[in-house]
């Protein structure tokens, strides 16, 4: 939030409360209060690993902004990644996204908007990509939450304030799993030669987990 200092001379003060007023006209039109709603899917072959970019630093503004991208990854029997998302958004905040192939690499890139808004600007992405088993992951997000359950290959998990999470599936794992102030919970199986598992959180839970099933 702006300060606004009080300034010794009358006159100062005056100017800065016709800075405020012009202020607040210059961003008329720039509110974010109707809240929108979009789904989509769609498959990709031929990748053996998929990386996560997430960006959901959010709006800049005069109120409060809920910003976060999600996403949990599914290992399966498949020979397809399929990559459903669910979004909800502010005017002018809708998540940005772009999907590139390196090789045979996935890489999904979604990022918020970076404006300046009034009231309540909200950028959320939820994403639900099922992989086929053996398929490498590895994600980045700042306030979302990011899962990958059984995909039976290498994860590097990060986020800054969300949680991060991995269920395990058959195999032996090799897990290095760190919350920086959040908990820390490794409830598998430790085998230094097995799976390479890296999971990182700043204010999160860290979690390495075996599949209930």
């Amino acid at each position: 939030m702006p300060v606004v200092e009080t300034a010794p001379r009358k006159f100062r003060v005056s100017v800065g409360v016709a800075a405020l007023a012009l202020l607040s006209v210059a961003l008329t039109g720039c509110t974010a209060d109707s809240t929108s709603h979009e789904q989509r899917n769609d498959s990709y072959s031929g990748a053996t690993s998929v990386t996560l970019d997430f960006d959901d630093a959010g709006a800049k503004q005069f109120g409060v902004t809920t910003a976060a991208l999600s996403a949990q990854v599914i290992g399966s029997d498949r020979d397809d990644i399929e990559i459903r998302r669910s979004f909800e958004f502010t005017d002018g905040d809708k998540p940005d996204e772009r999907i590139d192939t390196d090789g045979s690499g996935l890489i999904i890139s979604a990022s918020c908007p970076d404006r300046f808004a009034v009231g309540s600007p909200t950028c959320v992405a939820r994403y639900e990509i099922a992989v086929p088993y053996g398929t490498v992951v590895q994600g980045n997000s700042k306030f979302g939450d990011l899962t990958v359950t059984d995909t039976r290959a290498a994860v590097d998990l990060n986020s800054r304030y969300g949680d991060v999470t991995l269920v395990t599936g058959p195999g032996g794992y090799a897990v290095d799993a760190v919350s920086a102030t959040g908990t820390s919970t490794i409830e598998v199986p430790q085998d230094p030669a097995g799976i390479p598992v890296r999971l990182r959180s700043g204010d999160g839970a860290v979690s390495a987990i075996t599949d209930p099933r």
